[in-house]
């Protein structure tokens, strides 16, 4: 409750802007009004707290967090190994021909080294996705207020809009794929967590 609370405040607070950076006014042809968010905050001093609060908070926070993780997990895959080379008298192959649960080394790598190869590939493309997709319309909201275009570029502009867009929005998307490519350990709790609902629609 604490955590929703917190994240519903959070969001409510960056946002809090529109109840008075939204206007209606007339248009060129004084025919009608419309709504428009035209005023020099929301133009000029939003799209840099965005850019802060939206991109460079959270992909500081990831990398450092990250960088954390694997440094831990790499520490970890060292304790290992220099328990596994001292039990088995220098040997890994000792260890797994007597053991059940992985096959000898001789075509392969420990199972804890292939897990922190897993988490690094997952944990980088995490933070690659993040920097290509956010970024550009963050780029866009701060260069946007400066481009002045006539309608033939106005064409462009609400393209490139749409493209910066859907970008943000596959950011947000694409986490499941991304663990289902990069992590293995992800992948075989999914096939676990979907065996028995095969077997259930098999039968």
């Amino acid at each position: 409750k604490c955590t929703v609370a917190a994240i519903f405040a959070s969001v409510a607070l960056a946002n809090i802007h529109i109840f008075w950076g939204v206007s209606l006014s007339k248009t060129s042809d004084s025919s009608q009004e419309e709504c428009t968010h035209g005023n020099y905050f929301n133009e000029f001093v939003f799209p840099w707290i965005s850019l802060t609060v939206g991109f460079l908070l959270p992909f500081t926070t990831m990398v450092i967090t990250n960088s954390l993780i694997v440094r831990g997990v790499y520490a970890s895959h060292k304790r290992l190994a220099y328990q596994y080379s001292t039990t088995s008298g220098g040997s890994w192959n000792k260890l797994s021909a007597n053991s059940d649960r992985y096959p000898p080394h001789g075509n392969r790598s420990p199972p804890h080294r292939d897990k922190l190869s897993s988490l690094t590939t997952m944990l980088l493309a995490r933070n690659a996705t993040f920097l290509i997709l956010t970024l550009p319309i963050m780029i866009f909201l701060i260069v946007e207020p400066y481009y002045v275009s006539e309608d033939q570029d106005s064409a462009a502009l609400y393209l490139t809009w749409a493209i910066v867009n859907i970008c943000d929005y596959s950011d947000h998307a694409i986490n499941f794929f991304l663990y289902c490519l990069a992590g293995s350990t992800f992948r075989k709790e999914l096939r676990n967590m979907l065996r028995p609902v095969t077997r259930h629609t098999a039968r």
